[in-house]
């Protein structure tokens, strides 16, 4: 064991990283940094001197004491300065019942107060905000957490919250760049609203219900990614179009006339996370330009009756296959199949003859494993022969 004279000897560069390791590791420790300082004093005067390491906050209420959340809360706000913007990690545990504490409750509302400040002064350094929700009290979040403009907020990430009522959520953020929805449930049609989604340039909703903010879509005029999965059937509302988008993700039912007022004319990457039957039917209503596809992704457990002997079943459910004729700049293609990967890598090819000079890329997905295959254009025109 070293003496201490060789840990106050670290540099400050080499501290600085360790530091960093141990605030952002997964598996945070709360006490973690503070006990750091307890080594020796060169490191409790860096960790003083850079406010930096103390502006991430890993709240996880119901695995310690909820007094213990509070008093952490309010010592790294006070550490990290009134200059430095924050990432905030913010859970309640779904199985411990922390709110039969004594005080628990009024502790809660305290933690959530101390987050955002009197006036909203600490909301507006919030940089990322992530919230896992489980176990109630959705009202007291709904009131206080959500309700300040949040300027520099830029990435969102909301689980498990079930508003009582409507509102809109973060009446100001314009700096929000990335949102991501679970199973969040609002009482109003349209799901949740926000203030400004303007300036937002990844969307991924998932939700038992409609997909949430599509109403709000057609706003959102620089988003780039687009990921929507629900339980329940849906379709875009009138006049969506969406010129920055490159990549969309669908996952789940969707109506079969969903994208007829749909428009992407620069996508690039198009993934379907359904079951074929849903998918062959949207192909027909898809009225973006399919040349500019290069990605596709048909993880959609499209099944082995593409490789079946009998000819009606191959002729029924060739005419999806019939339908990537249409993608003409493709250079990746995923498909999902359990058995015949390679085989039925072969067939894709050969039957929608992909018009392309460039190697294609069939990343097969099976139920044991992950392959990639990388076809060159040699072997792409021993398919086609």
């Amino acid at each position: 064991m070293p003496g201490l004279s060789a840990f106050e000897r670290v540099p400050v560069e080499v501290l600085s990283y360790i530091f960093l390791i141990v605030r952002d590791e997964p598996a945070y420790d709360p006490v973690a940094l503070p006990n750091l300082e307890l080594v020796c004093r060169s490191w409790a005067v860096t960790l003083a001197l850079y406010p930096s390491f103390w502006c991430h906050l890993s709240i996880s209420i119901g695995w310690r004491p909820i007094g213990f959340w509070l008093s952490y809360t309010k010592a790294h706000l006070r550490r990290a300065r009134s200059d430095q913007l924050l990432v905030i990690k913010f859970a309640t545990s779904p199985i411990r019942r922390w709110w039969l504490e004594e005080g628990g409750f009024e502790i809660y509302q305290k933690l959530v107060q101390t987050l955002t400040g009197e006036h909203g002064e600490v909301a507006q350094r919030w940089k990322r905000l992530q919230c896992e929700l489980f176990g109630g009290f959705e009202s007291v979040v709904q009131d206080t957490l959500f309700i300040f403009p949040t300027p520099n907020l830029e990435w969102l990430e909301l689980e498990e919250f079930v508003s009582p009522r409507a509102f809109t959520m973060l009446p100001s953020t314009p700096s929000l760049r990335h949102l991501r929805l679970t199973n969040c449930i609002h009482p109003i049609p349209q799901g949740i609203s926000l203030g400004d989604i303007k300036s937002l340039k990844s969307l991924d909703t998932k939700s038992k219900r409609v997909p949430p903010l599509l109403p709000l879509l057609p706003r959102a005029t620089t988003l780039s990614t687009l990921k929507l999965w629900s339980l329940l059937e849906w379709q875009f509302v009138p006049r969506t179009t969406l010129p920055a988008l490159r990549e969309l993700c669908l996952a789940g039912p969707i109506l079969p006339d969903a994208f007829r007022h749909f428009d992407a004319p620069n996508l690039e990457v198009l993934r379907f996370r359904t079951d074929e039957d849903v998918a062959t039917p949207i192909f027909n209503c898809l009225t973006f330009p399919f040349q500019n596809i290069c990605h596709l992704d048909l993880t959609c457990r499209w099944r082995n009756k593409l490789g079946q002997k009998s000819p009606e079943p191959r002729r029924k459910h060739f005419q999806s296959v019939k339908l990537l004729k249409a993608f003409t700049n493709i250079s990746t293609m995923e498909i999902h199949n359990y058995d015949e990967t390679c085989e039925l890598c072969s067939t894709l090819v050969t039957q929608a003859n992909l018009q392309t000079d460039a190697a294609v890329q069939l990343i097969c997905h099976s139920k044991m494993e992950y392959r990639s295959i990388r076809v060159a254009p040699l072997m792409y025109r021993i398919f086609q022969s």
